[in-house]
């Protein structure tokens, strides 16, 4: 797959010279693009994420983050000034493209650390955005996800031997934590993972720096799916790739929460 030349017609970005595509990533089709006038990333987006709502609140973020000085890639408008570009029914959205490498896997506990403090000052920098937020979107709703887990289950009665233990634990202990309904919300980082982030040898930077689209949320989930993320990779699994697999399998719910209780129990347990 590669990008248009109908849509790269519509932003005001020079003279194209290159356009490759960006193999990390599980949700967008992502391409860095090289022209006269810079470096870019677009991306086709994937439809749960493509509204007109959702839209005006990554350019809404992105200026927020601009205006800060937190440096991230800047929304690029087309030129009758969208965020989206669309052809037929593809959704395409451009960002700038910072300078950095990307790591799918923590390499040293200093890197570890400098992942902690960068998602800490972005969640400094958004507590004090004066902004609402316009998609209805919500992705860390654990009680109804929980609800829609234990409808499921029965369709996979022939698929669970191996992961029994698992189901009987998440069953058994994910209700004990669910959260108090009054707790304040506030924006989150919607997937803090080390693969979102750019490392140099200075501090690092946001990668689509709104790789997970910041959200009003709880401000745990940002631990929950970073330790989640980060417990996988401490197991020597890549999580995408279990991910996938176990979506091919039993679908993406089952495999949201038997992902996530290994993870617990595994900590739990010591290992």
């Amino acid at each position: 797959m590669t990008v248009s030349k109908k849509v790269l017609a519509q932003y005001e970005i020079g003279k194209v010279k290159s356009v490759k595509p960006v193999e990390s990533g599980l949700v967008h089709n992502t391409f860095a693009i090289k022209t006269s006038t810079g470096d870019y990333i677009i991306q086709k987006l994937h439809p749960i994420l493509s509204d007109q709502g959702t839209a005006r609140d990554f350019l809404a973020v992105a200026e927020h983050l601009e205006k800060e000085e937190f440096l991230a890639p800047k929304c690029v408008l087309s030129k009758t000034g969208k965020v989206l570009a669309r052809e037929g029914k593809e959704v395409w959205r451009m960002q700038t493209k910072l300078s950095g490498n990307t790591y799918d896997v923590i390499k040293d506990l200093s890197m570890l650390r400098e992942a902690g403090k960068i998602y800490a000052q972005f969640h400094k920098t958004m507590d004090h955005m004066d902004y609402k937020f316009k998609s209805k979107l919500v992705l860390h709703e654990t009680e109804k996800i929980y609800k829609k887990f234990l409808k499921i289950l029965p369709l996979f009665k022939g698929e669970l031997e191996g992961v029994s233990n698992e189901v009987e634990f998440i069953k058994k202990e994910f209700p004990k934590y669910f959260l108090p309904k009054s707790l304040p919300l506030r924006v989150i980082h919607g997937d803090p993972k080390v693969s979102n982030i750019l490392f140099k040898k200075v501090p690092p930077l946001f990668k689509g720096g709104l790789g997970g689209l910041p959200q009003l949320q709880l401000l745990i989930w940002i631990l929950v799916v970073a330790v989640r993320f980060w417990l996988s990779l401490a197991m020597r699994l890549d999580p995408g790739v279990v991910m996938k697999k176990m979506i091919q399998r039993t679908g993406f719910v089952f495999a949201s929460f038997v992902q996530l209780g290994l993870g617990i129990k595994k900590a739990l347990m010591g290992f």
